[in-house]
Parts: C-alpha cells; sequence; structure tokens
C-alpha cells in the first residue's frame, strides 16, 4: 500500500512541477483599472440642473481624491477610445471610476436625450483638475463644469471620490 502511495506520488512530482506558474522575482506596480458604470436613472429633484444664476465651474471643497488617479482617469478617456460616444438619456447619469477618482456626466433634460465623447469628458475631468487642485498638493478637491453632448445639449460633469455613491 505504502509503494502504491510513492510511486503515484513519484510519478505525479513531475506533472506538478510542470504546470506550477513561475512567481516573479519583483512585484510589479499595477495601473488602476479603468471603470465603466454604465448609465444610471436620475429624479428630476435629484438632478444638478443650474439655475439661471449658479455658477456654471465650481470646485466643490468636499470628498478628496488622489491627483494622479484624476489625470489617469483624464488621460485614459481622451487617448484611449476618445471617439466613443456613449447614449445618456433623458434625466439619466453615467460614470467612470478609477482609483479614488469618478466622473459623473449628467443629462437634466426631461425630453432630450443625447451621447457623450469620451473625450469631452476627459476634456472635464482634466479641466476640473486644473482648476480645483493646488500646486504640488497629491489630494485635490471635487467639482463640476459643462460639457456638450453630440447634439448640443450642456451636460454636467463632476469629479468627486469614488467613495461617494453613484453618480
Amino acid at each position: 500500500m505504502h509503494l502504491n502511495s510513492i510511486l503515484a506520488a513519484a510519478l505525479a512530482l513531475p506533472m506538478l512541477h510542470a504546470f506550477a506558474t513561475p512567481v516573479p522575482e519583483e512585484p510589479q506596480a499595477m495601473e488602476p483599472e479603468l471603470i465603466f458604470n454604465g448609465v444610471q436613472p436620475i429624479a428630476p429633484e435629484t438632478s444638478p440642473a443650474s439655475s439661471v444664476f449658479e455658477k456654471r465651474d465650481s470646485c466643490s471643497g468636499d470628498g478628496l481624491y488622489n491627483r494622479g488617479d484624476a489625470d489617469t482617469l483624464g488621460r485614459n478617456l481622451q487617448n484611449i477610445n476618445p471617439n466613443t460616444l456613449h447614449y445618456l438619456p433623458a434625466l439619466s447619469s453615467i460614470s467612470w471610476t478609477i482609483g479614488t477618482a469618478r466622473v459623473c456626466v449628467y443629462n437634466s433634460y426631461i425630453y432630450e436625450n443625447t451621447h457623450v465623447k469620451e473625450w469631452e469628458v476627459g476634456w472635464g475631468v482634466n479641466y476640473i483638475g486644473g482648476k480645483c487642485c493646488q500646486s504640488g498638493n497629491s489630494q485635490c478637491a471635487g467639482g463640476s463644469c459643462t460639457a456638450h453632448g453630440d447634439s448640443g445639449l450642456n451636460l454636467k460633469v463632476v469629479l468627486k471620490n469614488s467613495a461617494y455613491n453613484y453618480c
């Protein structure tokens, strides 16, 4: 009985060694993954629609995010598939996340649908980052700006910490 066990182990050992996965000698830093969160409905009363007197571009000062995550988010949206259009129906939002940074795009119109290019969203991320990040600071406050859909509709772009609930 013991001889059979020893023979089975001796025959299995080379096979197990052949299928073993090599372990890298040094750990490799991984680039944060761009997560597309899809289209979410928004209620008209929670819509971040701008009033006539509200300033269109602003910095919020709450929910700090890592500047590097926001830079990567904006760069990926503007460079990987910049001409990709995403459908944004009336009263809905769409978002992308990398690490601590989340960008939300709101279509607050009640009856108007549109599409938004990834390049336009990336532009909004970079614009807010340039406006709301203090020079030399690795942590940044969120903010918002106005972008445009392919039909010309004004869309609100909000950059914030990804720990907050979806848009």
